[in-house]
């Protein structure tokens, strides 16, 4: 091969790692947003009624530059670093009178860690990693803070 091909390979190969590295961590927002629903009893695909809209129960987002959530693709999830920043927004209209709308975000960062992944949730007190999978040790910090 000439130099090019050879240049031209280690490129090509080096480009695949970077979309696989990308496309892992989409995947892997999009698996804890369906087992978080799952966890949580909400029927997939559900919706309720918020300010005159219908909207998932459990949305998947990011947040703006004032920290409030925006309803985005997988696809289009801020990238940080080497991780992919997600927001889960969870919808709730009580039935009380009047009528109460509740919207409740849980903030995270996925990254690759060695062979798997790890959420990295920051509050105000502390910033925690925490393995994933399995997803039970996230959503319980995430509901629990």
């Amino acid at each position: 091969m000439s130099r090019y091909q050879d240049l031209h390979a280690d490129y090509t190969k080096r480009w695949q790692v970077e979309i696989d590295h990308w496309n892992d961590l989409s995947n892997l927002a999009q698996e804890v947003h369906s087992h978080f629903e799952a966890y949580l009893g909400i029927d997939p695909g559900a919706m309720v009624e918020i300010h005159g809209n219908n909207v998932p129960v459990l949305e998947i987002g990011r947040l703006d530059l004032n920290r409030e959530f925006v309803a985005a693709a997988v696809s289009d999830l801020q990238r940080s670093d080497r991780g992919v920043e997600v927001a889960l927004r969870l919808n709730f209209k009580l039935a009380t009178s009047p009528l109460k709308t509740v919207q409740r975000v849980f903030f995270f960062t996925l990254a690759h860690v060695g062979d798997g992944f790890s959420a990295s949730v920051t509050n105000q007190l502390e910033s925690i990693d925490i393995p994933c999978p399995p997803y039970k040790t996230l959503f319980d910090y995430l509901l629990a803070h």
